[in-house]
């Protein structure tokens, strides 16, 4: 590998998060494409680096900081595509915090990000809440005179996806666009249950923000909030991985997949909240993915489960139909047929935060 190139992969997390640095005319094509393909896997520090040499040290190297702020630990990047509807003055909260140190210029590619660090935003400069939304999740602040929108990319203390996107009650419908350029909308789900039921699975799954899970097809999916604005978040379906570090159940996959095909209902019938919640000792249509094991990811009632016993061979492969039923707080029982007769396979909840079981030996 060409030594920039070797430079510039080491200083990217693979993330998933379309990201932008601040001024395309001054940003070659090459370091936007790459700030776009790669770019999404952010980044320690938040910089793009530019070899002008093969060594990753000394005069051939240097930094074009993305736009970013950091405060209470949290990194928030400018948005790189479009929000949506522009943003008004009266989308704006209180002050959230000052930014005390601007990093454009600097060429040290070992600097620690702080509180109060930003890629291009000047010394002083007030960074806003806006109105509606957790600030773990969107800041913006006036760029130029013009207003910026940032959402967090990174968040050491995230569990689960709602520490990382605040979007309960608030989306519309879900795009699915193509990763090419992020806009173009290859298929979207407005059924509102249905809706719920993805931004359900968004909110309960657990974080990884470690992961480097960008193998397979991608997609970037567009949640389209009530107020007219926008965020955008890449996706590959066989991870499972929303960025950044977002570990989606398979239902969501099915979805996804459902919805290119033209699928006419993007969930199994009668199972659009039964990934939310459900009642218990009632039995619920549902589509258990088997092909990587029946424990893996396997989401009910706004939760992962782990078997709880054994499973008798002859599962159907990928999929097995049946129903679940939650038998108590966190037990819940898997019932199908297997040649003509009565089956049935115990689940546990998985207890959240915890690592989810890999898909060893299943491609």
């Amino acid at each position: 590998m060409y030594g920039w190139l070797r430079c510039l992969l080491a200083y990217h997390r693979a993330v998933g998060r379309q990201i932008r640095t601040r001024n395309s005319k001054s940003s070659s094509y090459l370091q936007r494409r790459w700030a776009f393909r790669l770019g999404m896997r952010l980044l320690a520090p938040i910089l793009v680096i530019v070899a002008l040499g093969t060594a990753c040290q000394g005069s051939g190297i240097s930094i074009d900081w993305v736009d970013f702020v950091q405060f209470h630990g949290v990194t928030y990047v400018a948005a790189w595509t479009s929000p949506g509807r522009p943003l008004q003055q009266g989308d704006l909260g209180p002050q959230y915090g000052i930014v005390k140190v601007k990093l454009a210029g600097s060429q040290d590619p070992k600097h620690q990000i702080q509180d109060g660090d930003a890629g291009f935003l000047d010394p002083g400069t007030a960074v806003y809440t806006m109105k509606g939304y957790a600030p773990s999740f969107r800041l913006a602040a006036y760029d130029q005179g013009r207003q910026t929108l940032y959402e967090a990319d990174t968040n050491p203390k995230a569990k689960v996806g709602a520490d990382l996107l605040d979007l309960a009650n608030k989306v519309r419908y879900v795009g699915i666009n193509s990763a090419q350029d992020g806009h173009t909308e290859l298929a979207a789900v407005h059924n509102q249950d249905q809706v719920d039921a993805l931004i359900g699975m968004v909110l309960k799954s657990p974080v990884d923000q470690t992961l480097r899970s960008n193998a397979g097809p991608q997609y970037v999916i567009d949640f389209h909030f009530n107020d007219g604005t926008e965020t955008t978040r890449s996706y590959w379906p066989t991870s499972g991985e929303l960025s950044r570090g977002i570990l989606l159940p398979p239902a969501f996959a099915s979805v996804v997949t459902d919805a290119l095909n033209g699928g006419a209902v993007a969930l199994p019938t009668g199972q659009p909240v039964s990934f939310v919640h459900v009642q218990i000792d009632v039995p619920y249509a549902f589509r258990l993915y088997t092909h990587c094991g029946p424990d893996w990811r396997t989401f009910f009632d706004g939760s992962y489960w782990s078997l709880a016993g054994p499973v008798q061979p002859g599962l159907g492969d990928p999929y097995q139909d049946g129903a679940m039923t939650l038998v108590a707080a966190n037990e819940a029982r898997f019932d199908y047929q297997l040649d003509a007769q009565p089956a049935s396979i115990s689940f546990t909840r998985h207890a959240l935060g915890s690592p989810l079981k890999p898909p060893a030996g299943c491609d």
